[in-house]
């Protein structure tokens, strides 16, 4: 059937049989097709099966990494006082429970990714005391790059860990498929003029990350409040016993010229 709506309405005015609304569906798919990722910009957003995502960089190898826009799940960090860790938390798990239920489509454009992320374990952990005393101001010695407050962390303050700061998802055919929460060093390498996140209002989006502050604080961007889109820990948020709400789950997929198939 050619591309044009003359062809395809007669391609239902003209049949003798009963079309399912399932079927004309996935002819309105076919035409219109999935997103084709290496054309789109940092920070543009655009829907997948009833989901908006923000793409978020070009990871290359025709690979894209992107996020969702609103949030998904809530969840806790992580419920057991003993696994000071995301890997195997109770939002790592939820992550990857949200990606099992993904339609087929889209995880079959999944690339896996490391199957433990370092960078969120005790090596991070902060001694300094940056807790805010609400949950709606930044702490104020957080340490930052210019202004607004706590948009750009300085990570050549000797208290961000090299682990800290080198912790990405990265394509790993070793790996699994799955979601994941943003870790510190992606969200602030993603912020910046003509980047995923150009302003603090646009960062809103992040929610918890992977990387822990402590042994029971995880680093968070204020989805809302007067600190909207800045990092900051706040001390009432204890991540082992309460629940830190809605999560942005992130992905790495793969396309080829908008070519998705089933065989990548």
């Amino acid at each position: 059937v050619a591309n044009t709506d003359g062809d395809v309405a007669a391609l239902w005015e003209g049949s003798n049989e009963e079309h399912s609304a399932l079927a004309k569906q996935l002819v309105d798919e076919v035409r219109s097709g999935m997103p084709i990722l290496g054309e789109m910009t940092p920070g543009q957003t655009f829907s997948m099966r009833g989901v908006q995502y923000r793409y978020l960089e070009n990871k290359g190898g025709g690979n894209h990494l992107i996020g969702a826009v609103a949030a998904q799940f809530n969840s806790q960090w992580n419920i057991n006082p003993a696994t000071d860790n995301y890997n195997d938390s109770t939002l790592d798990n939820a992550m990857k429970n949200w990606h099992n239920n993904l339609p087929s489509v889209i995880r079959r454009q999944v690339q896996p990714v490391q199957k433990e992320f370092t960078g969120v374990g005790p090596d991070v952990h902060i001694s300094a005391n940056w807790f805010s005393n609400s949950s709606e101001w930044a702490s104020g010695w957080i340490p930052v790059v210019g202004t607004p407050h706590a948009f750009i962390l300085d990570f050549e303050n000797p208290a961000f860990t090299a682990a800290l700061k080198n912790d990405f998802a990265e394509v790993d055919s070793n790996g699994e498929k799955k979601a994941f929460a943003l870790s510190v060093a992606e969200a602030n390498h993603l912020s910046g003029p003509g980047k995923a996140f150009p302003t603090m209002a646009s960062r809103n989006s992040v929610g918890a990350t992977r990387t822990p502050f402590g042994p029971s604080h995880p680093w968070l961007v204020m989805p809302s409040g007067a600190s909207t889109g800045t990092f900051n820990v706040i001390n009432h948020w204890n991540a082992t016993n309460s629940a830190i709400g809605g999560q942005w789950p992130a992905l790495i997929l793969r396309d080829q010229d908008g070519a998705w198939t089933s065989n990548i």
